[in-house]
């Protein structure tokens, strides 16, 4: 009984062995995705960097609108200083700089639709209103118009006090797009919170009614007992 154990210790590290050559062997890019040729900005307004560092220093070469299409460069994605991911895109009409940098999170492949497929809108917008892109902490107004009635999607906490929010809105083309408005144009589908509290008083009204009920039919029926 001991031998067969000894043998299937033997058994079970040369297959572990076995099993860690091989991974060895793989090609260092095995888990590396390809690229895409070509991508496009999937929000309203987006900036080309000269730099993936991520800082006061890094130099804004352009900026992009939503739809416009880009020539990627290289076959691998770039890890910045500062944990973002980029691809390194072709510049054009652009005498200092021939190449630059966006984030990978504001493109996505040019053959491919929005990666967001469906719009789950929390609210809408109650006002004709600009979209706003936030470039170093300031909100740009940008040529694009959301009409009274558009249903959005309320991406960060939604307060009153803030001027501006952070919104997802859906294109003629079916397009999802990352944006900014501002908040005095936005009506909430939520649950106005003198109403919960109004529900919760009747809930709790009903439940201790419940109960002070059967409580006297159990003495009534003790009683004739």
């Amino acid at each position: 009984m001991v031998k067969n154990k000894q043998i299937m210790k033997k058994f079970i590290l040369i297959l572990l062995i076995l099993a860690f050559g091989s991974f060895l062997a793989l090609p260092k890019n095995y888990c590396r995705a390809e690229i895409p040729a070509q991508v496009r900005v999937a929000w309203s307004k987006i900036k080309v960097f000269a730099d993936t560092n991520n800082n006061e220093d890094t130099v804004i070469i352009c900026t992009l609108n939503y739809n416009d299409h880009l020539q990627t460069i290289g076959t691998e994605e770039i890890l910045g200083s500062s944990g973002l991911k980029y691809y390194k895109v072709e510049i054009t009409d652009n005498e200092l700089y021939s190449f630059g940098y966006v984030l990978i999170s504001q493109v996505i492949d040019s053959d491919v639709k929005s990666p967001n497929k469906k719009l789950y809108p929390n609210a809408e917008i109650v006002k004709d209103t600009y979209v706003f892109v936030l470039e170093q902490n300031n909100y740009v107004k940008t040529e694009t118009q959301l009409p009274q009635g558009t249903k959005i999607k309320i991406l960060s906490g939604y307060s009153k006090a803030k001027k501006y929010t952070q919104i997802q809105y859906e294109t003629e083309d079916n397009e999802i797009v990352t944006a900014y408005i501002q908040t005095d144009s936005i009506k909430t589908s939520q649950i106005p919170k003198t109403l919960i509290g109004v529900i919760i008083i009747i809930a709790t009204t009903i439940s201790l009614v419940l109960i002070i009920f059967g409580i006297t039919i159990k003495k009534k029926k003790s009683i004739l007992k």
